[in-house]
């Protein structure tokens, strides 16, 4: 298993700061590219992260990895936006 693999290197880093953000960064691309075609990146994310839970000890890569992990589970709301033109455009006439 890929996940196992990535989060038990990081866990033992011993990086810190941005080579810890960057160590994650690589693992979780790397995460990311050996997921199988059709599966759905969101679904696998959240096992990723239970998985992940159970496990004992993390460092500051490992947290990092999870964040990126957190962010893949997280779907993306798009909320409408007015356009100004159109108000303003609206008080003119």
């Amino acid at each position: 298993m890929e996940l196992n693999r990535i989060f038990l290197n990081l866990r033992v880093s011993q990086l810190a700061g941005e080579a810890a953000h960057a160590a994650a960064r690589a693992g979780f691309l790397r995460w990311s590219l050996s997921l199988p075609d059709d599966s759905d990146v969101r679904s696998e994310a959240r096992l990723a992260i239970a998985w992940i839970e159970s496990q004992i000890g993390s460092t500051p890569a490992s947290r990092a990895f999870e964040g990126y992990l957190q962010q893949a589970a997280t779907p993306i709301t798009m909320t409408p936006r007015r356009r100004a033109r159109s108000r303003h455009r609206a008080r003119l006439h």
